[in-house]
């Protein structure tokens, strides 16, 4: 059993890592941002932290059930010009898309496990949603 666990605990705790490095960027680049919009984009990232910190847990919870244990390692965060608020946005939805890609591939690897191939569906669909509002950001910011 072990061995059919071993790529999606691998997948899972990749992503989880990525999660913790998006927690992190959406938490100091919303707080740091020098924009004259940025009381609304601190905002909307409120809303995304929240959902991130939920992703992080039900991860967690997973891998915990899968006898593992999390990790709060995370990615180095990107170096970004405060002052531009496409270089937060575009690290941003670099990020998100990262995350999109590894929940395929765990779709791909769960064909035969309904619940974590639900679990990869609901994690790609959200970090899409995030990413494409890092999209709707810098087509309104040229």
């Amino acid at each position: 059993e072990a061995a059919c666990c071993a790529e999606p605990v691998e997948l899972l705790t990749q992503i989880l890592s990525k999660k913790y490095a998006l927690l992190l960027m959406y938490v100091s680049y919303g707080d740091q941002l020098r924009e004259m919009f940025r009381d609304g984009v601190y905002a909307h990232f409120q809303e995304h932290i929240e959902e991130e910190r939920q992703s992080i847990y039900a991860i967690n919870k997973k891998l915990t059930a899968l006898g593992e244990d999390g990790s709060a390692h995370h990615e180095e965060i990107p170096c970004v010009r405060l002052d531009d608020a496409r270089d937060v946005f575009s690290n941003i939805q670099r990020e998100e898309e990262a995350c999109v890609c590894l929940w395929s591939k765990l779709f791909h690897a769960t064909e035969d496990d309904v619940a974590l191939n639900g679990m990869a569906q609901e994690g790609a669909q959200l970090d899409q949603t995030h990413a494409d509002d890092m999209k709707r950001y810098l087509r309104s910011h040229r």
